[in-house]
């Protein structure tokens, strides 16, 4: 331990080949998969326009790179640390390094007015669970507690049955533009207080608005697909839908709590995956909080299906 050393910098100070290289070797979970170390670099690259890191955690023997995290930070208060990180170096010393990473992650929150840090693991399933338990088992120990299981569900969009269903009454879809965004939030606020999302009903109030405004506000936002259900111009609907690679993600989706039970929420999934299959999109994903019973039922009826699960971890200043 005497011989490791924890260095801190900004995105562009990184050597990013040395960086993806070492990702590459010691890969897991959404990196297992990458061609070479020029997969991992792009991957890194998108992420870092997406998601701009606020500060890179590295452990270092000597020159030797033993770990790497990055933070980026989502508002005054709340900060999420990159999926699958921290990368360790797969020795008999991993969990001191990692331990290591987590003292600088936690002391550089604390210093910083950071008071939420979340991690994500996408894509868990049986190949990498392991994977994933190991890295559990170093968020657990410094702090981090599990929050949600979600399932990660998909529809390939070539159903011929994908068909949109007509809204009643004066009920009509609009897309986004020229919304305003403070009666957005109000229906988007009403849907998520009102329902079963751990993670939603787990934020302060300003930590909600600032999960809202990363959504609607990210350049990712596909405006052609995204949109909002009116019933005579007040909004009792919405779906934020997301480009990822080769597909359309489902980001945030939700309806008011006095017009559930009337079949809206399945036509407005309906809509969405249909104006996708027009544009010739080859998948449609949606995440869902596998305690949420009712939303799973709905997007298993509407013909998604579980690939994958992602689990959250968060860690709260007390």
């Amino acid at each position: 331990m005497d011989d490791l050393q924890l260095v801190t910098c900004n995105w562009d100070e990184i050597n990013l080949d040395e960086v993806s290289q070492f990702i590459y070797d010691n890969r897991i979970g959404i990196y297992s998969n990458a061609t070479g170390s020029e997969g991992v670099k792009r991957y890194l690259s998108n992420i870092q326009k997406r998601f701009p890191a606020e500060i890179i955690f590295t452990v270092r023997k000597g020159a030797e790179l033993q770990a790497w995290a990055a933070l980026d930070r989502d508002g005054e208060t709340l900060a999420e640390l990159g999926r699958w990180q921290p990368i360790v170096r797969k020795t008999d010393t991993a969990d001191e390094i990692a331990d290591m990473v987590f003292k600088g992650i936690l002391d550089y929150s604390k210093k910083t007015g950071i008071t939420r840090i979340e991690c994500q693991f996408n894509s868990v399933s049986a190949s990498n669970e392991s994977e994933y338990e190991k890295s559990a088992s170093w968020l657990i120990k410094n702090g981090f507690s599990k929050l949600e299981d979600d399932a990660y569900m998909t529809m390939p969009n070539d159903l011929s049955e994908v068909a949109p269903r007509r809204t009643p009454g004066n009920l009509s879809f609009d897309l986004l533009e020229g919304i305003d965004e403070n009666a957005l939030y109000e229906c988007y606020y009403d849907s998520f207080v009102s329902g079963n999302d751990t993670q939603f009903l787990n934020l302060d109030e300003t930590q909600r608005r600032t999960k809202f405004d990363k959504s609607f506000q990210s350049h990712s936002l596909n405006m052609d697909l995204s949109s909002v259900l009116k019933d005579e111009g007040k909004i009792v609907g919405f779906a934020f839908v997301h480009k990822r690679d080769d597909e359309e993600h489902i980001d945030r989706f939700g309806i008011r709590e006095e017009y559930r039970g009337k079949g809206l929420a399945k036509a407005h999934l309906l809509h969405v995956v249909h104006e996708a299959k027009d544009q010739g999109t080859p998948l449609v994903s949606i995440g869902v909080d596998m305690s949420n019973s009712n939303a799973f039922k709905l997007y298993q009826n509407v013909g998604f299906e579980v690939e994958s699960r992602s689990i959250a971890h968060v860690w709260k200043e007390k």
